[in-house]
């Protein structure tokens, strides 16, 4: 994709050229990406681009931790590439399962958005917005000193995806009760519920989302994955946890035969929930998230010989 240039010239023209002329050789391969990129690149360019130049591809990656600002983070083969690049890998011949676990669950009633556009939530329910928040967490928090503790922590809210959520934070306030938050996807058909975040909560999610997966893969008869890549949050690990190693070691207890590598991210890339090729696959940015880059084979497994007569 090249690399960010500057206010004028956001990205290498060039790169990005030859880039599309990659993606119209590829449309018939149906495939799958890795992307990674660092914190001063045009990622959000990028992946609106791959959502609409291959909707049905899963897009799993993340994002660099440079040493310092302006520094190059980036390399492909044995070139390391200028500040604010992004390199993308196509996975032809190989399907790309995602399971992405954002480490928060719900409380209180899903919402409706009757007012807001952008990142801007000014009414719930017909009610302006932070009320309406303000009610149902302190709803939630009578039920539970766990919960009240967390809310006071910070607030989190989950636009609805499907059947999943893609948490968000709650960044601000508006004199008149709208509220701000860290996504700018909001209109009148949003819906919305808050959420909360710790290492119970984080548990809770991963487990969901990896039976979720097992339930996806089963009914679509996908063989099972014979390698992982998990991309997961500096947040995450000791510092969620209080111990290294909890996400991967769920993974083992789910496929204790696959072997699995993978860093820590300054941003992590990828679908919402458990997610397998098809239909529309919308690529988004997370924080606080492990994201498991499931890679399969996708010919029909071999059938079982049939037992001597």
């Amino acid at each position: 994709f090249g690399t960010r240039r500057g206010p004028k010239t956001p990205y290498n023209q060039g790169a990005w050229r030859a880039t599309e002329e990659l993606f119209r050789q590829l449309e018939k391969e149906s495939p799958s990406f890795l992307l990674f990129g660092d914190p001063f690149s045009p990622l959000s360019e990028a992946l609106s681009f791959v959502d609409e130049a291959a909707p049905r591809a899963v897009v799993v990656g993340g994002v660099t931790c440079p040493a310092r600002t302006g520094t190059s983070s980036i390399a492909l083969d044995d070139k390391l590439l200028p500040c604010g690049s992004i390199a993308g890998i196509a996975l032809l011949g190989v399907e790309l399962h995602a399971v992405t676990a954002q480490g928060a669950v719900g409380v209180g009633p899903l919402m409706q958005v009757t007012r807001g556009r952008s990142n801007l939530v000014a009414d719930l329910d017909d009610k302006p917005a932070l009320e309406r928040l303000r009610d149902v967490a302190l709803a939630a928090a009578q039920k539970s000193p766990r919960v009240a503790k967390l809310l006071q922590r910070a607030l989190l809210v989950g636009l609805a995806v499907g059947d999943d959520f893609l948490v968000r934070s709650v960044v601000g306030a508006t004199p008149d009760g709208a509220v701000a938050i860290a996504d700018d996807s909001v209109d009148t058909t949003t819906r919305l519920r808050v959420h909360v975040r710790d290492a119970q909560a984080a548990k809770q999610d991963l487990d969901a989302v990896f039976n979720r997966y097992a339930l996806e893969s089963t009914f679509k008869s996908s063989n099972p994955p014979f390698a992982a890549l998990l991309v997961s949050c500096t947040g995450r690990g000791r510092a969620m946890y209080g111990a290294e190693g909890h996400d991967s070691n769920e993974f083992r207890e789910h496929f204790p035969d696959v072997p699995l590598a993978g860093f820590f991210a300054n941003g992590e890339i990828g679908p919402v929930g458990a997610r397998l090729p098809g239909g529309r696959v919308p690529t988004r940015l997370h924080g606080f998230t492990s994201i498991f880059a499931l890679f399969v084979d996708p010919r029909p497994a071999p059938k079982a010989a049939a037992p001597p007569e």
